[in-house]
């Protein structure tokens, strides 16, 4: 497989029209492009059909840190959640394991839902471990503040680390 470097270049805006480029991270959403929409589905797919190697496939969607991939995949939950509640659980677990910043608004939607509060505690746990958001103390606490009591352990523990991290983050950023 050859990439036109240029060309992907050019519809990524990395190649400015004076010749110049100006990179700005777009390395993952160029690997988006050079796999493509269908090797990304395919690889959902076959994570929430459960195939031999679907380990490999969804840690293999992490790394590339696909954007794509997390919208799939609640493509998938949404249309599942009412009638296909293990295709739709393994849906959000897929998003656990993507961990894309996007992932968090998916999970808050379906706070509440007992059917799947398990994933969207796994997806809201993983993007505070690690590191995938911007950090807001007050809002992430607030967040994980909406699961049931079944779920205190795990809060109290995200809530602890969310604190530490907070005062960590403090005296970082203090003069």
């Amino acid at each position: 497989m050859k990439t036109n470097w240029e060309d992907l270049s050019k519809k990524l805006g990395v190649l400015q029209a004076n010749g110049s480029e100006l990179y700005t991270g777009q390395s993952m959403q160029a690997l988006e492009e050079i796999l493509g929409d269908e090797w990304i589905e395919d690889t959902i797919d076959y994570f929430i059909e459960g195939g031999k190697g679907n380990e490999l496939a969804i840690k293999t969607i992490r790394r590339i840190q696909s954007n794509k991939a997390a919208v799939y995949a609640y493509k998938i939950f949404t249309e599942n959640k009412n009638t296909n509640i293990r295709k739709a659980s393994l849906a959000l677990w897929a998003m656990s394991d993507i961990r894309m910043p996007i992932c968090m608004q998916y999970a808050e939607e379906n706070i509440g839902n007992k059917n799947y509060e398990a994933p969207v505690l796994s997806i809201i746990r993983n993007l505070i471990f690690d590191n995938c958001l911007t950090f807001d103390e007050v809002y992430l606490i607030n967040v994980i503040d909406k699961f049931d009591e079944s779920y205190t352990e795990d809060i109290t523990s995200l809530r602890n680390f969310i604190t530490n991290e907070f005062k960590r983050y403090k005296n970082e950023t203090a003069f």
